[in-house]
């Protein structure tokens, strides 16, 4: 690769001027983007360009993150007043559940689903673009997410399907042979560990990586001979982003709550150590609409900001590392 391959596919190539780094082509010409193949910036660096990225993007961004927020906040809102508009707690005892509304809690379910992957994708791919300052747009973030939306269903559904028969195996285990199925447990702990930390960016790649490249393989190649450092970082971060995001959730209160915590209040308590239920409708649990709204408005802004937050850092860690990616 040199200065004059402009019709070279954009990628990471050999710096011409420092051979013992990589530097990003968008292919039209190089960007201020390196690599040195195995190394990860500094956390500094890493944070500073996580943030960095909203300065010249965060309107886009913002857009994105927020139409993701609240398109899925309404469906899942309207669904959820749909199916439970008959649903009452009589003597303790749910009534009026009907396969019907099973039914609508599994299409829920699907539809959560989707939009979220949707939402992962669209970020993924407009901050992929943002930090290589590529003209990303709210348009081609969400075209892009779906084009890719099978391909995150499939890799969803495979991952789901391995969890369940692990989950499985170890309870039937455990069941049939109590001590050797606490000695799995234990042993699953650093599996668990070492496979969230191979899979933490398998949703970027999908929106990332070439298609012709498993997600699987490429989210594994960001801690390929660094797993601790790429550990510690994910660590960390989720940490500090997660404490940020509860704090500020508590201190708004029952404002960013989609349940209305004096329903709950009047009809759950707890007297003399005994757990006590009144009757009462599930549509009674849920906020009015004017209530609804602020509740909308508030949470989608936390969830927003918290999703780009993430998504930001872990594409930028996930490029830094030299894993496939494709701007195309």
């Amino acid at each position: 690769m040199t200065d004059g391959s402009a019709q070279a596919p954009a990628g990471w190539y050999n710096d011409p001027h420092s051979p013992d780094r990589m530097r990003y082509f968008d292919g039209e010409m190089w960007t201020n983007h390196f690599h040195e193949p195995g190394k990860l910036p500094d956390i500094g660096s890493w944070l500073s360009s996580t943030f960095s990225v909203f300065g010249n993007y965060w309107q886009g961004a913002a857009a994105v993150a927020l139409i993701v927020q609240i398109a899925g906040s309404l469906v899942i809102w309207g669904g959820v007043l749909f199916a439970a508009r008959d649903i009452a707690i009589v003597n303790e005892e749910l009534v009026n559940f009907t396969a019907g509304t099973a039914v609508i809690i599994i299409v829920l379910i699907v539809a959560g689903i989707v939009m979220q992957g949707i939402g992962w994708l669209a970020m993924s791919r407009f901050l992929h673009r943002a930090h290589y300052q590529a003209n990303p747009t709210v348009g081609d973030a969400f075209s892009h997410a779906l084009r890719r939306l099978p391909r995150f269903l499939g890799v969803m559904v495979m991952l789901i399907l391995a969890g369940f028969v692990a989950i499985m195996v170890i309870a039937v285990v455990t069941v049939a042979v109590a001590p050797v199925g606490v000695l799995l447990i234990v042993a699953a702990i650093p599996v668990v560990i070492w496979a969230a930390t191979k899979l933490a960016f398998v949703f970027n790649a999908v929106a990332i990586a070439p298609t012709n490249v498993s997600a699987i393989r490429a989210s594994a190649e960001v801690s390929g001979g660094r797993f601790w450092s790429v550990f510690g970082r994910i660590f960390l971060f989720t940490l500090a982003l997660g404490l940020s995001v509860n704090v500020v959730t508590a201190t708004l209160g029952g404002l960013a709550s989609f349940v209305d915590p004096n329903a709950v209040a009047l009809n759950f308590e707890i007297q003399n150590d005994d757990f006590l239920v009144q009757d009462f409708k599930v549509v009674d649990l849920l906020p009015s609409s004017g209530e609804f709204v602020v509740a909308l408005v508030i949470s989608s802004v936390i969830q927003a900001a918290s999703g780009l937050i993430s998504t930001s850092a872990f594409v930028r860690l996930y490029l830094d590392s030299g894993a496939p990616a494709e701007l195309d």
